[in-house]
């Protein structure tokens, strides 16, 4: 399951609700690397022992990814105010990168927040807890 977060890219409609229950993906989505619109979860936690009521996914941003030197906004200030978690797209039983469609329509969760600039000497940590 990839993360994934905004880059405004295009001139954004700002439409989109974290409260509204028919919001599928993301408005604008960032390439991590060339053609990737996602980067895979880093960390799984789960409670010490059964019963199992929640799980954290987490996902950390160096201070490289989206706009390091080489990346696909190299040296650009990103505004960020949207994230999403999705599941790996499994073709064959090979994970595929999400495609810029999968990312638009595929989401488990969603959710907006105060703008949030991603330079390239910041490090962005996204935690997603579920609970039962």
């Amino acid at each position: 399951m990839p993360w994934l977060v905004d880059h405004p890219a295009a001139t954004p409609t700002w439409v989109y609700d974290d409260t509204d229950t028919a919001t599928t993906g993301l408005e604008l989505e960032t390439q991590f690397a060339a053609g990737v619109y996602a980067k895979p979860i880093s960390l799984v936690t789960l409670p010490a022992a059964p019963p199992y009521t929640w799980i954290t996914f987490t996902t950390i941003f160096e201070v490289g990814d989206f706009n390091g030197a080489g990346a696909p906004y190299d040296g650009e200030n990103l505004p960020v105010s949207e994230a999403a978690i999705f599941c790996a797209n499994i073709s064959g039983g090979v994970v595929e990168e999400p495609d810029h469609a999968y990312v638009q329509g595929a989401a488990l969760a969603y959710e907006t927040f105060p703008q949030i600039t991603k330079t390239n000497a910041v490090q962005l940590e996204v935690a997603w807890t579920f609970r039962q």
